[in-house]
């Protein structure tokens, strides 16, 4: 058990090494697939929710505004705290569009 924790750390760790030195300059959709892979290693919740931050940005810096509000889906469905949650949610609506209809957010 502790061999596939290890390499599901490894391997995610090396998706974002690597997507830090390609850059979004340099080969922009290669750094956005690095970056999605990342979000899909067996991570602790913790550290699954820093990936899926990290992916969020990427993308909505790229313009990507589909798969930025699927991260951020992804990440409330973790329940972050309200902080986090508070941030997360304007992506979540203006990815949907109208309001964020057709997702709906839990109160906590």
């Amino acid at each position: 058990e502790l061999l596939g924790i290890c390499r599901e750390y490894h391997i995610a760790l090396r998706c974002e090494l690597r997507r830090k030195e390609l850059g979004a300059s340099e080969q922009p959709a290669a750094a956005l697939e690095l970056a999605a892979f990342f979000t899909h290693c067996q991570l602790q919740p913790v550290h699954l929710a820093l990936s899926l931050r990290s992916a969020m940005t990427v993308f909505f810096k790229a313009g990507n505004r589909a798969t930025c509000t699927s991260f951020c889906r992804r990440l409330l469905e973790l329940n972050p705290g309200p902080k986090i949650a508070e941030q997360v949610w304007p992506g979540v609506s203006e990815g949907l569009g109208e309001g964020g209809k057709g997702w709906k957010r839990e109160e906590q």
